[in-house]
């Protein structure tokens, strides 16, 4: 069985798989023009299957592109977008992954407050749980495929037995919910909309309402509430070391909306998206819509419209013909049954 170690990494690799499908793809087309060509020497003959290949995906480019060049653009720009943002994902999740290679299980009897306090929250199981060495307090979850809870040392030195529990029952509703996967597609996602103004405020949005769910979790499962909004004070401070698909206890959006809450201050969150960012958006995803649906359309208003132009030029011709203006011969005589068999050629047909 393969360890989570190794399938995160595999995971990690996974955005870079495309790569090697663009080389099978240039190969089997060298390899089809090879097979076509049978003459000349190898050489010649693969030098030849290159640009052939070359000269038919420029064709077919060029021949698409020149009558839809903005739709060309808006393709290629979201194409590059695509590109960054998987740039972006797989730089995270090796970061990531090369974190939890430093990390360790945490062995019984290091740290006798956490012995405690896991046996205290019997739902946090001490195989995912993790210590590292750092003096500033920091807690957050890190991991795809099977999430961990780090814990700093120095937030084992600063806090009490019931803070940390607090913060176990948090990051253990992390786990439970998958919220590093989840927070993963999201942060790809804005990576990938970046131009759009809503996307950055969409995934602080998403953010921090994982956050509450597992403020909301900690304080269901018997915490305190005051005790984990002076955990989330402490551990505020340590945002900038924390990876970037992992969430944290302090290091996001909303602390001071969360504390709030947890005081019992603020019992619904408001979520304001402004308008001018919001008309925005919308206007460039109408605009990015027009521009990749338009040829399609245009196609198929084209094609909708052949039968009825079809249709026209028949009875144009039926009443030209019939009327005697269309010449059949010269001194020839118009035959009166011409509008019959007409008729009767065009519903046969």
């Amino acid at each position: 069985m393969l360890s989570s170690r190794s399938r995160s990494s595999r995971l990690a690799w996974l955005a870079l798989s495309g790569l090697g499908v663009m080389a099978l793809v240039l190969a089997a087309g060298v390899w089809v023009a090879l097979r076509v060509d049978n003459g000349g020497t190898g050489p010649q003959r693969l030098a030849d299957a290159c640009l052939l290949v070359a000269q038919s995906v420029a064709e077919t480019f060029w021949s698409w592109t020149m009558p839809r060049s903005l739709t060309a653009l808006a393709l290629v720009f979201l194409a590059a977008s695509m590109v960054w943002a998987q740039v972006r994902f797989g730089l995270a999740l090796l970061g990531g992954c090369r974190l939890e290679r430093q990390l360790s299980s945490y062995k019984g009897g290091q740290f006798p407050l956490l012995d405690r306090a896991l046996r205290l929250t019997p739902e946090v199981e001490p195989a995912r749980v993790r210590v590292f060495h750092s003096m500033t307090p920091e807690a957050f979850t890190v991991g795809l495929v099977r999430p961990k809870i780090c814990l700093s040392v120095g937030l084992l030195q600063s806090m009490p037995e019931t803070e940390v529990q607090a913060v176990l029952r948090h990051e253990h509703a992390h786990v439970k919910a998958r919220d590093p996967l989840r927070l993963a597609a999201v942060r790809l996602l804005s990576d990938f909309l970046w131009f759009l103004p809503v996307t950055r405020i969409l995934a602080e949005v998403f953010s921090g309402l994982a956050e509450v769910w597992a403020d909301e979790a900690a304080v269901s499962a018997g915490s305190n509430s005051l005790e984990l909004a002076s955990a989330i004070v402490k551990t505020a401070g340590g945002a900038s070391s924390e990876p970037r698909l992992a969430p944290a206890l302090g290091g996001l959006a909303w602390v001071e909306r969360r504390i709030m809450r947890l005081l019992g201050r603020e019992l619904m969150i408001p979520v304001r998206i402004p308008w001018g960012r919001g008309l925005t958006s919308g206007l460039m995803i109408a605009t990015f819509l027009a521009l990749l649906a338009g040829p399609a359309l245009g196609t198929a208003r084209a094609r909708s419209q052949d039968p009825m132009v079809a249709m026209h030029s028949m009875m144009s011709y039926m009443m030209v013909d019939c009327a005697g203006e269309k010449a059949v011969g010269v001194g020839q005589p118009m035959n009166p049954n011409r509008c019959e068999d007409h008729l009767k050629h065009s519903r046969e047909r």
